[in-house]
Protein backbone atom coordinates (compact mmCIF):
# COMPACT_ATOMS: atom_id res chain seq x y z
CA UNK A 1 0.00 0.00 0.00
CA UNK A 2 1.52 3.35 -0.98
CA UNK A 3 2.24 6.06 1.53
CA UNK A 4 2.59 9.76 0.87
CA UNK A 5 5.16 12.44 1.68
CA UNK A 6 3.57 15.69 2.86
CA UNK A 7 4.17 18.72 5.06
CA UNK A 8 0.86 19.89 6.50
CA UNK A 9 0.12 21.06 10.06
CA UNK A 10 -2.46 18.97 11.88
CA UNK A 11 -4.74 21.94 12.60
CA UNK A 12 -4.86 22.83 8.87
CA UNK A 13 -5.95 19.29 8.02
CA UNK A 14 -8.60 19.43 10.73
CA UNK A 15 -10.08 22.54 9.08
CA UNK A 16 -9.86 21.11 5.58
CA UNK A 17 -11.46 17.83 6.61
CA UNK A 18 -14.10 19.40 8.87
CA UNK A 19 -12.77 17.21 11.65
CA UNK A 20 -13.05 17.68 15.40
CA UNK A 21 -9.47 18.09 16.62
CA UNK A 22 -8.63 16.50 19.95
CA UNK A 23 -5.10 17.32 20.99
CA UNK A 24 -2.38 19.70 19.76
CA UNK A 25 -2.45 20.99 16.19
CA UNK A 26 1.09 22.32 15.68
CA UNK A 27 2.74 19.06 14.63
CA UNK A 28 3.29 18.61 10.91
CA UNK A 29 2.16 15.58 8.97
CA UNK A 30 4.93 14.02 6.90
CA UNK A 31 2.93 11.14 5.39
CA UNK A 32 -0.49 9.53 5.26
CA UNK A 33 -0.68 5.83 6.05
CA UNK A 34 -3.54 3.34 6.36
CA UNK A 35 -1.51 0.28 7.45
CA UNK A 36 -0.61 0.33 11.14
CA UNK A 37 2.36 -1.96 10.47
CA UNK A 38 3.96 0.66 8.20
CA UNK A 39 3.48 3.70 10.43
CA UNK A 40 6.53 5.90 10.95
CA UNK A 41 7.13 9.01 13.11
CA UNK A 42 5.39 12.01 11.59
CA UNK A 43 2.57 10.01 9.97
CA UNK A 44 -1.13 10.75 9.85
CA UNK A 45 -2.81 7.38 10.38
CA UNK A 46 -6.22 6.83 8.76
CA UNK A 47 -8.13 4.26 10.84
CA UNK A 48 -10.10 2.32 8.22
CA UNK A 49 -12.62 -0.35 9.14
CA UNK A 50 -13.85 -3.27 7.05
CA UNK A 51 -15.55 -6.62 7.47
CA UNK A 52 -12.40 -8.34 8.73
CA UNK A 53 -10.30 -5.49 10.11
CA UNK A 54 -10.55 -2.26 12.08
CA UNK A 55 -7.67 0.19 12.21
CA UNK A 56 -9.18 1.82 15.30
CA UNK A 57 -7.80 -1.07 17.35
CA UNK A 58 -4.26 0.16 16.66
CA UNK A 59 -4.67 3.93 17.12
CA UNK A 60 -3.11 4.09 20.58
CA UNK A 61 -0.18 1.96 19.42
CA UNK A 62 0.59 4.00 16.27
CA UNK A 63 0.44 7.27 18.21
CA UNK A 64 2.88 5.90 20.77
CA UNK A 65 5.19 4.88 17.89
CA UNK A 66 5.34 8.43 16.61
CA UNK A 67 2.32 9.08 14.42
CA UNK A 68 1.39 12.71 15.03
CA UNK A 69 -2.35 12.18 14.56
CA UNK A 70 -5.01 9.68 13.57
CA UNK A 71 -8.25 10.13 11.65
CA UNK A 72 -10.90 8.17 13.56
CA UNK A 73 -14.59 7.62 14.04
CA UNK A 74 -14.94 8.47 17.76
CA UNK A 75 -17.66 5.86 18.26
CA UNK A 76 -15.09 3.15 17.48
CA UNK A 77 -12.56 4.48 19.99
CA UNK A 78 -14.33 3.37 23.17
CA UNK A 79 -11.93 2.10 25.81
CA UNK A 80 -8.72 3.35 24.17
CA UNK A 81 -6.52 5.64 26.26
CA UNK A 82 -4.68 8.19 24.10
CA UNK A 83 -1.57 9.60 25.77
CA UNK A 84 0.20 11.15 22.77
CA UNK A 85 -0.56 12.69 19.42
CA UNK A 86 -3.92 14.04 18.24
CA UNK A 87 -7.19 12.69 16.97
CA UNK A 88 -9.13 14.03 13.99
CA UNK A 89 -12.66 12.83 14.65
CA UNK A 90 -14.90 12.31 11.63
CA UNK A 91 -17.98 10.19 10.85
CA UNK A 92 -16.24 8.15 8.11
CA UNK A 93 -12.43 7.87 7.89
CA UNK A 94 -12.61 6.25 4.42
CA UNK A 95 -14.58 9.17 3.00
CA UNK A 96 -12.17 11.53 4.76
CA UNK A 97 -9.23 9.83 3.01
CA UNK A 98 -10.89 10.64 -0.31
CA UNK A 99 -11.60 14.21 0.76
CA UNK A 100 -7.98 14.72 1.79
CA UNK A 101 -6.73 13.31 -1.53
CA UNK A 102 -9.08 15.57 -3.51
CA UNK A 103 -7.90 18.64 -1.59
CA UNK A 104 -4.26 17.71 -2.07
CA UNK A 105 -4.74 16.98 -5.79
CA UNK A 106 -6.36 20.40 -6.30
CA UNK A 107 -3.19 22.11 -5.15
CA UNK A 108 -1.29 20.95 -8.24
CA UNK A 109 -1.49 21.82 -11.92
CA UNK A 110 -0.82 18.41 -13.40
CA UNK A 111 -1.92 16.54 -16.52
CA UNK A 112 -4.27 13.95 -15.00
CA UNK A 113 -5.23 10.85 -16.97
CA UNK A 114 -7.85 8.36 -15.71
CA UNK A 115 -8.07 4.84 -17.12
CA UNK A 116 -11.11 2.61 -16.66
CA UNK A 117 -12.91 -0.16 -18.55
CA UNK A 118 -13.76 -3.84 -18.17
CA UNK A 119 -10.46 -5.26 -19.45
CA UNK A 120 -6.94 -3.97 -19.90
CA UNK A 121 -7.08 -1.18 -17.31
CA UNK A 122 -3.79 -1.89 -15.56
CA UNK A 123 -1.87 -2.68 -18.74
CA UNK A 124 -3.19 0.47 -20.43
CA UNK A 125 -2.34 2.53 -17.34
CA UNK A 126 1.21 1.17 -17.42
CA UNK A 127 1.55 1.96 -21.15
CA UNK A 128 0.11 5.47 -20.80
CA UNK A 129 2.43 6.24 -17.89
CA UNK A 130 5.41 4.95 -19.85
CA UNK A 131 4.54 7.16 -22.84
CA UNK A 132 4.03 10.28 -20.71
CA UNK A 133 7.14 9.66 -18.63
CA UNK A 134 9.25 10.06 -21.76
CA UNK A 135 8.28 13.74 -21.72
CA UNK A 136 7.23 14.56 -18.15
CA UNK A 137 7.81 13.50 -14.57
CA UNK A 138 4.83 11.15 -14.24
CA UNK A 139 3.11 9.57 -11.24
CA UNK A 140 1.03 6.40 -11.57
CA UNK A 141 -0.76 4.18 -9.10
CA UNK A 142 1.29 1.02 -8.46
CA UNK A 143 -0.14 -2.37 -9.44
CA UNK A 144 -3.91 -2.29 -9.32
CA UNK A 145 -4.36 0.06 -6.34
CA UNK A 146 -7.28 1.58 -8.15
CA UNK A 147 -10.23 1.83 -5.78
CA UNK A 148 -11.40 3.99 -2.88
CA UNK A 149 -8.24 3.39 -0.83
CA UNK A 150 -5.50 2.92 -3.42
CA UNK A 151 -6.43 5.84 -5.67
CA UNK A 152 -6.50 8.48 -2.89
CA UNK A 153 -3.20 7.20 -1.49
CA UNK A 154 -1.70 7.48 -4.97
CA UNK A 155 -2.89 11.08 -5.37
CA UNK A 156 -1.42 11.94 -1.98
CA UNK A 157 1.99 11.19 -3.52
CA UNK A 158 1.67 14.15 -5.90
CA UNK A 159 4.53 16.62 -5.54
CA UNK A 160 5.40 19.94 -7.22
CA UNK A 161 7.87 18.11 -9.44
CA UNK A 162 5.13 15.95 -10.99
CA UNK A 163 3.96 17.14 -14.40
CA UNK A 164 1.58 14.27 -15.22
CA UNK A 165 -0.29 11.52 -13.39
CA UNK A 166 -2.05 8.35 -14.56
CA UNK A 167 -4.60 6.68 -12.30
CA UNK A 168 -6.54 3.50 -12.88
CA UNK A 169 -10.17 3.46 -11.70
CA UNK A 170 -11.99 0.26 -10.78
CA UNK A 171 -15.53 -0.30 -9.60
CA UNK A 172 -17.83 -2.82 -8.02
CA UNK A 173 -21.08 -0.93 -8.55
CA UNK A 174 -22.77 2.26 -9.75
CA UNK A 175 -21.40 5.51 -8.37
CA UNK A 176 -17.90 4.23 -7.58
CA UNK A 177 -16.26 5.58 -10.74
CA UNK A 178 -18.08 8.86 -10.08
CA UNK A 179 -16.60 8.99 -6.57
CA UNK A 180 -13.07 8.36 -7.84
CA UNK A 181 -13.44 10.88 -10.67
CA UNK A 182 -14.59 13.54 -8.20
CA UNK A 183 -11.34 13.00 -6.32
CA UNK A 184 -8.95 12.78 -9.29
CA UNK A 185 -10.54 15.36 -11.64
CA UNK A 186 -8.97 13.97 -14.82
CA UNK A 187 -8.16 16.02 -17.91
CA UNK A 188 -8.18 12.90 -20.09
CA UNK A 189 -10.27 9.77 -19.52
CA UNK A 190 -9.65 6.43 -21.26
CA UNK A 191 -12.34 3.75 -21.41
CA UNK A 192 -10.60 0.63 -22.69
CA UNK A 193 -13.55 -1.66 -23.43
CA UNK A 194 -16.99 -2.47 -22.08
CA UNK A 195 -17.13 -6.19 -21.29
CA UNK A 196 -18.93 -8.42 -18.80
CA UNK A 197 -16.71 -7.86 -15.77
CA UNK A 198 -18.93 -7.29 -12.70
CA UNK A 199 -22.10 -8.25 -14.58
CA UNK A 200 -23.14 -10.16 -11.45
CA UNK A 201 -23.16 -6.92 -9.47
CA UNK A 202 -24.51 -4.52 -12.09
CA UNK A 203 -26.97 -6.82 -13.84
CA UNK A 204 -26.22 -6.15 -17.51
CA UNK A 205 -23.57 -4.97 -19.94
CA UNK A 206 -25.61 -1.80 -20.51
CA UNK A 207 -25.39 -1.04 -16.80
CA UNK A 208 -21.63 -1.65 -16.89
CA UNK A 209 -21.30 0.84 -19.75
CA UNK A 210 -23.32 3.44 -17.82
CA UNK A 211 -21.18 2.95 -14.72
CA UNK A 212 -17.90 3.28 -16.63
CA UNK A 213 -19.24 6.40 -18.39
CA UNK A 214 -19.48 8.20 -15.03
CA UNK A 215 -15.85 9.29 -15.47
CA UNK A 216 -16.84 11.33 -18.54
CA UNK A 217 -19.01 13.67 -16.46
CA UNK A 218 -15.92 14.99 -14.66
CA UNK A 219 -13.87 15.92 -17.71
CA UNK A 220 -13.30 19.70 -17.93
CA UNK A 221 -14.08 21.94 -20.86
CA UNK A 222 -11.26 21.27 -23.32
CA UNK A 223 -10.61 17.81 -21.85
CA UNK A 224 -10.60 14.61 -23.90
CA UNK A 225 -12.40 11.27 -23.79
CA UNK A 226 -10.28 8.49 -25.35
CA UNK A 227 -12.73 5.81 -26.52
CA UNK A 228 -12.42 2.42 -28.21
CA UNK A 229 -13.77 2.64 -31.76
CA UNK A 230 -14.03 -1.16 -31.92
CA UNK A 231 -16.30 -1.31 -28.87
CA UNK A 232 -19.98 -1.73 -29.68
CA UNK A 233 -20.65 0.85 -26.94
CA UNK A 234 -18.53 3.50 -28.69
CA UNK A 235 -21.50 5.55 -29.91
CA UNK A 236 -23.28 5.32 -26.55
CA UNK A 237 -20.15 6.46 -24.71
CA UNK A 238 -19.49 9.23 -27.24
CA UNK A 239 -23.04 10.50 -26.74
CA UNK A 240 -22.38 10.73 -22.99
CA UNK A 241 -19.38 13.05 -23.44
CA UNK A 242 -20.22 16.55 -22.09
CA UNK A 243 -20.20 19.60 -24.38
CA UNK A 244 -16.78 21.14 -24.84
CA UNK A 245 -14.98 17.81 -24.31
CA UNK A 246 -13.12 16.32 -27.28
CA UNK A 247 -13.36 12.67 -28.37
CA UNK A 248 -10.26 10.77 -29.49
CA UNK A 249 -10.99 7.34 -30.95
CA UNK A 250 -8.58 4.42 -31.12
CA UNK A 251 -8.91 1.00 -32.75
CA UNK A 252 -8.11 -1.12 -35.77
CA UNK A 253 -7.47 0.69 -39.04
CA UNK A 254 -10.44 -0.95 -40.74
CA UNK A 255 -12.81 0.63 -38.19
CA UNK A 256 -11.22 3.86 -36.97
CA UNK A 257 -10.66 6.25 -39.85
CA UNK A 258 -10.32 9.48 -37.88
CA UNK A 259 -8.29 8.59 -34.83
CA UNK A 260 -5.36 6.50 -33.64
CA UNK A 261 -5.44 3.20 -35.51
CA UNK A 262 -3.31 0.15 -36.13
CA UNK A 263 -3.07 -3.21 -37.82
CA UNK A 264 -1.77 -6.33 -36.09
CA UNK A 265 1.47 -7.70 -37.57
CA UNK A 266 2.05 -10.60 -35.17
CA UNK A 267 4.29 -11.71 -32.35
CA UNK A 268 8.03 -11.27 -32.60
CA UNK A 269 11.17 -9.79 -31.07
CA UNK A 270 11.74 -6.09 -30.66
CA UNK A 271 12.89 -4.54 -33.96
CA UNK A 272 16.65 -4.81 -34.22
CA UNK A 273 16.89 -7.76 -31.83
CA UNK A 274 17.40 -11.43 -32.66
CA UNK A 275 14.69 -14.07 -32.43
CA UNK A 276 14.72 -15.61 -28.98
CA UNK A 277 15.14 -12.30 -27.26
CA UNK A 278 12.22 -10.55 -25.56
CA UNK A 279 9.04 -11.17 -27.53
CA UNK A 280 6.16 -8.79 -27.97
CA UNK A 281 3.54 -7.57 -30.42
CA UNK A 282 4.33 -5.75 -33.65
CA UNK A 283 1.74 -3.52 -35.29
CA UNK A 284 1.32 -0.56 -37.57
CA UNK A 285 0.39 2.71 -35.93
CA UNK A 286 -1.26 5.72 -37.51
CA UNK A 287 -1.72 8.63 -35.18
CA UNK A 288 -4.73 10.89 -35.63
CA UNK A 289 -4.72 14.01 -37.82
CA UNK A 290 -3.60 12.24 -40.98
CA UNK A 291 -0.08 11.29 -39.97
CA UNK A 292 1.69 8.57 -41.92
CA UNK A 293 1.71 4.90 -40.96
CA UNK A 294 4.53 3.91 -38.65
CA UNK A 295 5.59 0.65 -37.05
CA UNK A 296 5.47 0.00 -33.31
CA UNK A 297 6.18 -2.76 -30.78
CA UNK A 298 5.11 -3.44 -27.21
CA UNK A 299 6.54 -6.02 -24.77
CA UNK A 300 3.14 -7.73 -24.57
CA UNK A 301 1.53 -10.51 -26.55
CA UNK A 302 -1.64 -10.44 -28.63
CA UNK A 303 -4.11 -8.34 -30.57
CA UNK A 304 -5.87 -7.24 -27.39
CA UNK A 305 -2.64 -5.68 -26.16
CA UNK A 306 -2.29 -3.81 -29.44
CA UNK A 307 -5.59 -2.16 -28.49
CA UNK A 308 -4.15 -1.13 -25.12
CA UNK A 309 -1.09 0.29 -26.87
CA UNK A 310 -3.25 2.25 -29.31
CA UNK A 311 -5.10 3.79 -26.37
CA UNK A 312 -1.79 4.86 -24.83
CA UNK A 313 -0.59 6.31 -28.12
CA UNK A 314 -3.84 8.25 -28.43
CA UNK A 315 -3.34 9.76 -24.96
CA UNK A 316 0.21 10.69 -25.86
CA UNK A 317 -0.89 12.51 -28.97
CA UNK A 318 -3.75 14.28 -27.18
CA UNK A 319 -1.28 15.67 -24.64
CA UNK A 320 1.37 16.58 -27.19
CA UNK A 321 3.95 13.83 -26.81
CA UNK A 322 6.13 13.48 -29.92
CA UNK A 323 6.05 10.32 -32.05
CA UNK A 324 9.60 9.18 -31.11
CA UNK A 325 8.71 9.44 -27.44
CA UNK A 326 5.40 7.62 -27.92
CA UNK A 327 7.23 4.84 -29.75
CA UNK A 328 9.92 4.58 -27.06
CA UNK A 329 7.36 4.69 -24.28
CA UNK A 330 5.42 1.77 -25.74
CA UNK A 331 8.52 -0.33 -26.39
CA UNK A 332 10.14 0.28 -22.99
CA UNK A 333 7.02 -0.03 -20.84
CA UNK A 334 7.23 -1.94 -17.57
CA UNK A 335 4.03 -3.95 -17.16
CA UNK A 336 2.49 -5.05 -13.85
CA UNK A 337 2.94 -8.74 -13.08
CA UNK A 338 0.84 -11.77 -14.09
CA UNK A 339 -0.39 -10.08 -17.28
CA UNK A 340 0.79 -12.31 -20.13
CA UNK A 341 4.25 -12.47 -18.56
CA UNK A 342 6.60 -14.89 -20.33
CA UNK A 343 8.54 -17.28 -18.08
CA UNK A 344 11.20 -19.35 -19.87
CA UNK A 345 11.95 -22.53 -17.94
CA UNK A 346 15.31 -24.29 -17.83
CA UNK A 347 14.12 -27.17 -19.99
CA UNK A 348 13.13 -24.85 -22.83
CA UNK A 349 9.40 -24.76 -22.12
CA UNK A 350 7.54 -21.47 -21.75
CA UNK A 351 4.81 -20.46 -19.30
CA UNK A 352 2.47 -17.64 -20.31
CA UNK A 353 1.48 -16.18 -16.96
CA UNK A 354 -1.84 -14.39 -17.47
CA UNK A 355 -3.07 -15.46 -14.06
CA UNK A 356 -3.92 -12.06 -12.65
CA UNK A 357 -7.48 -12.01 -13.94
CA UNK A 358 -9.97 -13.27 -16.48
CA UNK A 359 -12.82 -10.84 -16.06
CA UNK A 360 -14.41 -11.39 -19.45
CA UNK A 361 -14.54 -13.94 -22.27
CA UNK A 362 -12.76 -11.43 -24.54
CA UNK A 363 -9.66 -11.52 -22.32
CA UNK A 364 -9.70 -15.32 -22.17
CA UNK A 365 -10.18 -15.66 -25.93
CA UNK A 366 -7.39 -13.15 -26.57
CA UNK A 367 -5.02 -15.27 -24.47
CA UNK A 368 -6.00 -18.42 -26.38
CA UNK A 369 -5.26 -16.65 -29.67
CA UNK A 370 -1.81 -15.74 -28.39
CA UNK A 371 -1.18 -19.38 -27.45
CA UNK A 372 -2.32 -20.46 -30.92
CA UNK A 373 0.10 -18.04 -32.59
CA UNK A 374 3.21 -18.95 -30.61
CA UNK A 375 5.60 -21.65 -31.75
CA UNK A 376 6.18 -24.60 -29.45
CA UNK A 377 6.41 -28.37 -29.26
CA UNK A 378 2.91 -28.54 -27.79
CA UNK A 379 0.46 -25.88 -26.66
CA UNK A 380 -1.33 -26.42 -23.37
CA UNK A 381 -4.11 -24.23 -21.98
CA UNK A 382 -4.81 -24.21 -18.23
CA UNK A 383 -8.01 -22.22 -17.78
CA UNK A 384 -9.93 -21.39 -14.63
CA UNK A 385 -13.37 -20.03 -13.89
CA UNK A 386 -14.43 -16.51 -14.84
CA UNK A 387 -16.16 -15.03 -11.80
CA UNK A 388 -18.72 -12.25 -11.19
CA UNK A 389 -20.45 -12.66 -14.56
CA UNK A 390 -23.91 -13.26 -13.12
CA UNK A 391 -26.56 -14.41 -15.59
CA UNK A 392 -24.03 -14.12 -18.41
CA UNK A 393 -21.70 -16.69 -16.87
CA UNK A 394 -22.77 -19.80 -18.79
CA UNK A 395 -22.82 -18.03 -22.15
CA UNK A 396 -19.42 -16.47 -21.46
CA UNK A 397 -17.83 -19.80 -20.56
CA UNK A 398 -19.45 -21.36 -23.63
CA UNK A 399 -17.80 -18.72 -25.84
CA UNK A 400 -14.42 -19.59 -24.36
CA UNK A 401 -15.06 -23.30 -24.92
CA UNK A 402 -15.82 -22.64 -28.57
CA UNK A 403 -12.60 -20.61 -28.80
CA UNK A 404 -10.66 -23.56 -27.36
CA UNK A 405 -11.99 -25.75 -30.17
CA UNK A 406 -11.16 -23.07 -32.74
CA UNK A 407 -7.61 -22.36 -31.52
CA UNK A 408 -6.96 -26.08 -30.90
CA UNK A 409 -4.34 -26.34 -28.14
CA UNK A 410 -2.76 -29.75 -27.70
CA UNK A 411 -4.43 -30.22 -24.31
CA UNK A 412 -6.92 -28.34 -22.15
CA UNK A 413 -6.78 -28.41 -18.35
CA UNK A 414 -9.58 -26.63 -16.51
CA UNK A 415 -10.01 -25.51 -12.91
CA UNK A 416 -13.28 -25.02 -11.02
CA UNK A 417 -16.94 -25.08 -12.02
CA UNK A 418 -16.54 -22.42 -14.68
CA UNK A 419 -13.56 -24.28 -16.06
CA UNK A 420 -15.68 -27.45 -16.29
CA UNK A 421 -18.23 -25.47 -18.31
CA UNK A 422 -15.44 -24.40 -20.68
CA UNK A 423 -14.46 -28.05 -21.09
CA UNK A 424 -18.05 -29.10 -21.84
CA UNK A 425 -18.43 -26.37 -24.44
CA UNK A 426 -15.09 -27.19 -26.05
CA UNK A 427 -16.15 -30.82 -26.32
CA UNK A 428 -19.50 -29.80 -27.85
CA UNK A 429 -17.63 -27.64 -30.38
CA UNK A 430 -15.53 -30.61 -31.53
CA UNK A 431 -12.47 -30.50 -29.27
CA UNK A 432 -11.30 -34.09 -28.60
CA UNK A 433 -12.36 -35.59 -25.28
CA UNK A 434 -9.01 -37.26 -24.68
CA UNK A 435 -7.36 -33.82 -24.78
CA UNK A 436 -9.43 -32.49 -21.85
CA UNK A 437 -8.68 -32.79 -18.14
CA UNK A 438 -11.04 -31.13 -15.64
CA UNK A 439 -9.84 -30.43 -12.12
CA UNK A 440 -11.59 -29.05 -9.03
CA UNK A 441 -8.66 -26.86 -7.98
CA UNK A 442 -5.17 -25.62 -8.76
CA UNK A 443 -3.36 -28.35 -6.82
CA UNK A 444 -5.14 -31.06 -8.80
CA UNK A 445 -4.44 -29.27 -12.10
CA UNK A 446 -0.75 -29.06 -11.25
CA UNK A 447 -0.66 -32.74 -10.25
CA UNK A 448 -2.32 -33.74 -13.53
CA UNK A 449 -0.11 -31.49 -15.63
CA UNK A 450 3.25 -32.34 -14.03
CA UNK A 451 3.72 -35.85 -15.48
CA UNK A 452 2.42 -34.81 -18.92
CA UNK A 453 4.45 -31.69 -19.59
CA UNK A 454 7.43 -31.91 -21.93
CA UNK A 455 10.46 -29.77 -22.65
CA UNK A 456 9.53 -27.23 -25.30
CA UNK A 457 5.86 -26.94 -24.34
CA UNK A 458 4.11 -23.57 -24.28
CA UNK A 459 1.67 -23.45 -21.34
CA UNK A 460 -0.96 -20.73 -20.91
CA UNK A 461 -2.34 -20.18 -17.38
CA UNK A 462 -5.36 -17.89 -17.00
CA UNK A 463 -8.31 -17.50 -14.65
CA UNK A 464 -10.16 -15.01 -12.48
CA UNK A 465 -8.36 -13.41 -9.54
CA UNK A 466 -10.52 -15.38 -7.11
CA UNK A 467 -9.22 -18.67 -8.54
CA UNK A 468 -5.59 -17.71 -7.66
CA UNK A 469 -4.04 -19.54 -10.59
CA UNK A 470 -0.62 -18.06 -9.92
CA UNK A 471 -0.25 -21.20 -7.78
CA UNK A 472 -0.12 -23.22 -11.02
CA UNK A 473 2.48 -20.85 -12.48
CA UNK A 474 4.62 -21.06 -9.35
CA UNK A 475 4.38 -24.84 -9.36
CA UNK A 476 5.44 -25.08 -13.00
CA UNK A 477 8.36 -22.73 -12.48
CA UNK A 478 9.51 -24.87 -9.57
CA UNK A 479 9.51 -28.06 -11.63
CA UNK A 480 11.91 -27.22 -14.43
Amino acid sequence: MPVSSLDYPVDLLARVLHANLRGPGEARVARVCTDSRQVQPGDLFIALAGENFDGHRFVSDVLQRGAVAAVVNPERMAGQRITSGSLLEVPDPLHTLGRLAAWHRNRFRVRMVAVTGSVGKTTTKDLVASVLSRQWNTLKNPGNLNAEIGLPLTLLQLRPEHEAAVVEMAMRGPGQIRYLAEIARPDVAVITYIGLSHAELLGSQDAIAAAKAEVLDYLPYGGTAVLNGNDRYFRQLAAAVPPGVQIAAFGTEDTVKDGTSGAYLGIGPRPGERAGEAVGTRFTLRLARGQSVRWAWVPLLGRHNMSNALAAAAVGQVLGVSWPRINRGLADAEISGMRMAVHRLRDGSVVLDDAYNASSPEAMIGALEVLHELEGLRKIAVLGSMLELGAESDAAHDRVGAAVARTAPTHLFTVGEGGARIAESALAAGFPEDAITTCPGNAEALAELAPRRRAGDVILVKGSRGVAMEAVVQGLRGMA
